[in-house]
């Protein structure tokens, strides 16, 4: 509670900022004692003379010209100086002067001409208060602005570099930023209305206390979002494998990411599981890993086993996408059917998933075209049966028959 005592405290210390007194009474009187027009700027309505009015409203009109006057300035002069730099913030910040002066000029000159008439005190106490209202949400109007400026200019630049990826929080951003602002502004203007914003705070804390229970699972998919944009495992058009799933990176949002697969499925993946997850991100990879097993026929002849081996490694050797020296062809293994083959090679365009398959069916045709011309005939799963006594068994099933 003591924090909220201070937040109370701060906020009325700026409530009081303003003067409370501009001393135009020497304006008005000067105006009576005019022989000519004493009479009419003598006469007194809810009192005050006529003479004080109109000195108010020529003040009021007067701080509006001088306003303008200032306006025309910046305009002219200031801008073009500000136009011949690069930086955009310093035009940020002219915007918003420019926009502002006239309305606050006028709106403190509103203020102390007011003070400068006898008015009751709860009178003057509503108008101070939407004064002080007007005030509050001028300046939190150009805050909003301001703020949202900064995230365009230097946020949204960053977010577009990820293709697609940080744009999703940016009107996220925005939307929270507003919000906080003019809470903020909200509180400021309760607080100078006379409402205890100290029991406010406390219950506000325990309403958000249940909401954060209530939506723990809404919550921990958006903290899982903020840890995606803070590491970024990877981008929109990436090609990973998460929880399972092989695919391409289409969207990820503040709840979920979603994830092409190669059968063109898609798949929303909560964020909470994706920012807890072992990512593979194949795309950054500089080279994709290929292991095959090619089987030929236990009847080729060891020239010809020889050739195809030699055969495979020109073949891959040649490919402009791959890496010969890391590349490795060896017969390695009497299998139960056929005679194999290991392979073993890198591809180097990794730029796509569809990219490697493209390889992989480029090398693959060439390898069979390869076969074919020495005709070596590649295996498939077979078995052979053995049976001991097969003379004994034909006599048998001969014997069956003549019967």
């Amino acid at each position: 509670m003591q924090g909220h005592a201070r937040l109370v405290l701060e906020f009325n210390q700026y409530a009081k900022v303003m003067p409370t007194e501009l001393d135009l009474s020497r304006i008005s009187t000067s105006l009576e004692n005019v022989p000519i027009l004493t009479s009419l700027f003598s006469i007194e309505f809810l009192g005050n003379t006529l003479a004080a009015y109109l000195t108010a409203i020529v003040f009021v009109f007067a701080v509006y010209l001088v306003s303008k006057i200032i306006s025309w300035i910046l305009k002219n002069y200031a801008k073009r100086i500000i136009a011949k730099t690069k930086n955009g913030l310093d035009d940020a910040v002219f915007e918003t002067v420019h926009r502002s002066v006239t309305f606050i000029l006028v709106l403190t000159a509103v203020y102390f001409s007011l003070r400068s008439l006898v008015i009751s005190a709860s009178t003057m106490d509503i108008l101070v208060k939407v004064i002080f209202v007007l005030f509050t949400f001028k300046i939190t109007l150009e805050i909003e602005r301001f703020l949202a400026f900064a995230i365009k200019e230097y946020f949204e630049p960053l977010a577009n570099k990820q293709k697609g990826f940080a744009k999703a929080f940016v009107p996220s951003i925005l939307r929270v930023s507003k919000f906080i602002v003019w809470a903020l502004a909200f509180l400021l203007v309760l607080s100078n209305l006379g409402y205890n914003i100290a029991s406010l705070l406390a219950g506000l804390g325990l309403g958000g206390l249940a909401f954060a229970l209530a939506a723990q699972e809404m919550l921990s998919n958006f903290f899982g979002s903020v840890s995606i944009l803070s590491d970024q495992p990877f981008k929109v058009g990436d090609f990973v494998n998460v929880e399972g799933y092989s695919g391409t990176i289409v969207n990820v949002g503040l709840r979920s990411t979603t994830i092409q697969t190669i059968d063109k499925s898609m798949v929303s993946i909560p964020n909470k599981t994706v920012a807890a997850a072992n990512i593979e991100n194949i795309s950054k990879r500089n080279a994709y890993k290929v292991e095959q097993t090619l089987a030929v026929k236990y009847d080729t002849s060891l020239k010809d086993l020889q050739a195809a081996v030699e055969m495979v490694k020109s073949v891959i050797r040649k490919d402009k996408d791959t890496d010969s020296e890391t590349m490795r062809v060896n017969f390695v293994e009497f299998g139960e059917s056929a005679l194999e083959i290991k392979v073993f090679y890198y591809i180097t365009d990794t730029s796509s998933y569809a990219r490697i398959l493209d390889v992989r069916e480029r090398i693959n045709l060439k390898i069979k075209q390869g076969f074919e011309k020495i005709s070596v005939q590649m295996a498939f799963p077979t078995q052979s049966l053995y049976i001991e006594n097969a003379k004994d068994l034909v006599q048998a099933r001969l014997r069956s028959k003549a019967r």
